[in-house]
């Protein structure tokens, strides 16, 4: 798959992935990274996640929202503690699969379009899938660069 198939099969900007993933508490977040673990397995050909992976992470995300809103409407303890728990498993599998996903976007780059990509691990923690959403935008200019620098 050539770098501008990625960026067109991705199709969605970095600043619209903030704003959907603050108005739906998360849930496009999940769907988000279901998404980019299909595009990055069509052209690395390797399975990042596996669809339980995905489907517990869904489950995460409802609790999390269930538990918060039965906590606004409460008050009570136990639920802002379960909410606070499903928050935690659900950022540590977001780290996980954000860090096995930078591991096959540089493979990727390095293996087939013949450029190292040096994605930042910092970032990666930081930002996760919106940064793996940057960084798949971002491989067609890195490209044109390459190849810039290659002609001249």
């Amino acid at each position: 798959m050539l770098p501008e198939e990625i960026k067109k099969s991705n199709n969605l900007g970095t600043a619209k992935f903030i704003l959907l993933n603050i108005f739906t508490l998360n849930i496009f977040f999940a769907y988000r990274i279901s998404v980019m673990n299909d595009l990055i397995h069509s052209f690395s050909g390797e399975r990042i996640a596996s669809d339980r992976f995905k489907y517990i992470m869904f489950v995460c995300v409802a609790f999390y929202i269930l538990f918060l809103g039965s906590n606004l409407g409460t008050g009570a303890d136990d639920d802002s503690v379960v909410s606070l728990l499903c928050s935690i498993a659900f950022s540590g599998m977001a780290i996980y699969w954000a860090f096995q996903a930078k591991t096959k976007i540089e493979l990727y780059c390095l293996k087939e379009l013949g450029f190292p990509y040096k994605m930042n691990g910092f970032y990666t923690f930081l930002f996760n899938a919106f940064y793996i959403n940057y960084c798949l935008n971002d491989i067609q200019n890195e490209s044109i660069k390459h190849e810039y620098l290659k002609k001249s």
